[in-house]
């Protein structure tokens, strides 16, 4: 099985994937890489942070095959007043 590199970074970090995941396909890669993008973004958000970032993904030549890039937000749409007593 072809063997993926998943570099993630955002604006205050980046993680170097040394050791690869091995996919069955290219397609099972952007899989892999769409559910990590997703699990770092929502453990940003629960730390309050907006969450986001670009995971680079290169092929066991290491040349690049594909970029994700990924943006989690809250738009708040009620008042900080609101938002205070829903959190006391």
């Amino acid at each position: 099985m072809p063997r993926y590199y998943l570099n993630f970074r955002n604006f205050s970090h980046s993680v170097h994937d040394d050791e690869g995941t091995e996919f069955a396909n290219l397609y099972a890669a952007v899989q892999g890489a769409v559910r990590s993008a997703a699990e770092i973004g929502m453990g940003q958000l629960a730390r309050g942070n907006s969450g986001g970032g670009v995971i680079a993904v290169l092929d066991e030549r290491n040349e690049p095959v594909f970029t994700l890039t990924a943006s989690m937000g809250i738009d708040w749409h009620i008042t900080p007043l609101q938002l205070n007593s829903l959190t006391a």
